[in-house]
């Protein structure tokens, strides 16, 4: 099978090879000629998509093409099972180590995109998406999960502003929640907004930041629809630029739209999550201070509520957007637990 990953890279460099080549050669002719990238950029931007279009489906063609243009076979299909296999060696470690894991499968609603400067797709799009070169698929980075899920278990503790109680009251129950929020997922360096919530004078306002008690593992696709694929095209159309600069006036605005690849609708990620025995201490916390009552399903909702609200780029426009597909969770003294605790169906209604 071929790596898409080597791919881009290989065909990125051929065509700044040939543009290269090509402008010495006419620059001779014509000194004063201005050259650029943009329609070799295009050009290639059309022939990555074409690959990735017959690539994706479940069955990869085996055709030649007419001008026996070498033929590329990504077998995705092959890659994710690889994926599905390493986390479930992740989760096995994790749950041998004594934590207690959550082995979480969602599924994008829309097109999604994460790692928009990084990888070999932001050399030629100009919109990256996280890519891992040895699995050879798209990844979503453990960090960007567990920093959306705090982000956003963050907010909740703010909706305690709102409560209707003596402002001394909700001091103390915003710092509680604020600090189990520090304590289980860590913050990585002194965050301002957190110390306003928890108080300048909490334990967790630190310089150096704190590591926290869950551990988020990448989560990578493990399945795909034939009707979408693993990745598709989409447009951006920046309005107000010209020649790289900001114009202030729309007449002189040249919008330019811009091709690049996301994450396709139905694709189902898989991610492992570890909680230490220190850490579910701070997710019954939490959930009680939510819920009323706490139990192994705890931090589950939170993940729910942070998966409506959207993970990765672009989540203003409606991308980034999961249904829970699947969850399962396996501690030390258990067998395995499903979803029926704490009315998780109902939150997925």
């Amino acid at each position: 099978m071929d790596s898409f990953y080597v791919f881009v890279y290989k065909e990125a460099l051929e065509v700044l090879k040939n543009f290269r080549e090509c402008v010495e050669q006419n620059k001779k002719k014509d000194p004063k000629k201005d050259y650029d990238l943009k329609n070799l950029r295009e050009d290639l931007r059309k022939d990555i998509i074409k690959e990735i279009i017959k690539n994706t489906t479940i069955s990869p063609t085996c055709e030649t093409h007419e001008n026996n243009k070498e033929v590329y076979n990504f077998d995705f299909e092959n890659k994710r099972r690889t994926a599905n296999a390493v986390l479930g060696e992740i989760r096995e470690g994790y749950t041998k180590l004594g934590y207690k894991v959550i082995d979480l499968k969602f599924k994008t609603k829309k097109n999604f995109i994460v790692g928009t400067r990084q990888g070999p797709l932001y050399l030629v799009f100009e919109v990256g998406l996280s890519w891992d070169p040895i699995l050879d698929l798209p990844f979503i980075p453990g960090s960007s999960l567990k920093g959306a899920i705090r982000s956003y278990m963050l907010d909740l503790c703010r909706t305690k502003e709102e409560k209707d109680t003596t402002v001394e009251e909700k001091k103390d129950e915003i710092k509680k929640c604020v600090e189990n929020v520090v304590s289980l997922f860590g913050v990585p360096t002194r965050d301002e907004e957190i110390a306003r919530l928890a108080g300048y004078e909490s334990s967790i306002v630190s310089e150096e930041g704190s590591e926290g008690l869950a551990i988020f593992s990448d989560a990578y696709p493990i399945d795909f629809s034939d009707t979408y694929g693993l990745l598709t095209p989409d447009i951006i159309t920046p309005h107000y630029y010209k020649g790289g600069e900001v114009v202030d006036n729309e007449f002189n605005a040249q919008p330019t739209p811009i091709t690049f690849l996301t994450v396709a609708p139905e694709v189902t990620f898989r991610s492992i999550i570890a909680v230490s025995g220190e850490g579910e201490k701070y997710v019954k916390e939490l959930s009680e201070m939510f819920f009323g009552n706490s139990n192994s399903y705890s931090l589950v909702p939170f993940i729910l509520f942070a998966f409506t609200m959207g993970i990765g780029a672009k989540t203003s426009r409606g991308y980034g957007e999961f249904d829970l597909a699947d969850f399962e969770i396996k501690g030390v003294s258990e067998n395995k637990a499903r979803r029926s605790a704490l009315g998780v169906k109902k939150l997925e209604e």
